[in-house]
């Protein structure tokens, strides 16, 4: 799998890191990468796809941690639905005004419609850190199985 470098979504990431220096607490990062596997990423034979391309998604996202042990239960299906919800919710926690939190979500919708095929997209939950004593921390993928390719996207809001 290879980083994807999207126009949109590096504008996104921009304005998100310009969010964070007015408020620190709340971390947001939107990531694409294809799905064929590289040379590499092909030594973890022994995981069958779509497995792999999550594996693979996660390591890349976080370098620092090895994914190749998870299973499918590892990865909740939701909907993007659910998602969205979820980030409303981390958006509420800091800026309290509805309006710009809507703002927010009706902006993220029309960048996945324009880097994903929305029909053809699964969702997930990883089941790794939600909550930790330091804050909230959610990670999601998107995976759009007709432009194959996965979208990461890792939120934190710390306390």
């Amino acid at each position: 799998m290879k980083f994807m470098e999207m126009n949109d979504i590096i504008k996104t990431n921009a304005l998100f890191t310009r969010l964070k220096a007015f408020d620190p607490k709340l971390s947001l990062e939107i990531e694409a990468y294809s799905c064929k596997p590289t040379k590499e990423q092909k030594r973890h034979k022994n995981i069958p796809k779509p497995l792999l391309f999550y594996v693979c998604a996660l390591e890349l996202a976080f370098p620092d941690y090895d994914f190749s042990n998870e299973a499918m239960s590892s990865f909740a299906k939701t909907t993007l639905d659910n998602i969205k919800k979820e980030l409303s919710y981390i958006f509420f926690t800091l800026y309290k005004n509805n309006e710009e939190v809507s703002e927010l979500i009706a902006y993220l919708d029309a960048l996945l419609e324009q880097c994903l095929d929305l029909k053809k997209t699964l969702a997930f939950i990883v089941d790794k850190p939600a909550s930790t004593e330091t804050g909230y921390h959610r990670v999601f993928l998107l995976h759009d199985r007709k432009l194959k390719r996965i979208l990461v996207i890792k939120t934190a809001l710390e306390r």
